[in-house]
């Protein structure tokens, strides 16, 4: 009911109609956490693989905390919570690249995905982590945008499950072709934009 419920409220965007996957989700505010609950569903034909293995902590929580996990970018008005495989930034050779821990909805499932986050978020990237002579401002956005790499996994693709987490998954070999999906939802929320000349959104 929770999950049809948020899709039937949510509109998607091409990219979302054309893989069949239908991403929605919502979020509030309470004791100076943001509670963000969003869900999937895959209508298409064959397992859809997403970045958004990592079960936060602790890792049994309903809700648990993905602060250092979510890359947070500042977008005019909007934040965008990004879980994501990061590009390589242009102009910049890269020699360890990070890979998040894959989810994997079945042909016709669908998942809820809870988390939260402390108050303000920071921006974060994966290739200009925070230092001591980071420079950040705090503005207020009006809405959240969640945004969700992911995949279609093939047979020739093998996945492993985590030994400490066997809901997320390692994929041995290449990954497919990552497409983004996003979903907003109105929300005033408080963010430290990072200033700094060095730092490079995702």
């Amino acid at each position: 009911m929770l999950l049809g419920a948020m899709l039937c409220e949510a509109s998607f965007p091409e990219e979302t109609r054309k893989m069949d996957v239908k991403l929605a989700v919502r979020c509030h505010i309470k004791e100076g956490k943001l509670y963000v609950e969003y869900g999937v569903k895959n209508d298409g034909k064959q397992p859809l693989l997403a970045y958004d293995g990592a079960p936060g902590a602790p890792a049994d929580a309903e809700w648990p905390d993905l602060a250092g996990q979510i890359y947070v970018s500042v977008t005019r008005d909007a934040v965008a919570l990004k879980r994501i495989y990061p590009p390589s930034p242009p102009g910049v050779n890269v020699n360890r690249v990070f890979i998040p821990p894959l989810s994997l909805t079945a042909p016709g499932a669908s998942r809820i995905v809870r988390f939260v986050l402390p108050l303000p978020l920071v921006e974060r990237s994966q290739y200009t982590p925070d230092f001591s002579g980071a420079q950040y401002k705090e503005v207020s956005v009006s809405s959240l945008q969640l945004c969700l790499g992911c995949f279609w996994k093939t047979g020739a693709m093998e996945v492993q499950p985590l030994a400490e987490n066997p809901k997320a998954f390692h994929l041995k070999g290449a990954h497919g072709q990552q497409t983004i999906l996003c979903a907003s939802a109105p929300q005033t929320i408080q963010v430290k934009e990072r200033t700094d000349p060095q730092f490079q959104r995702i």
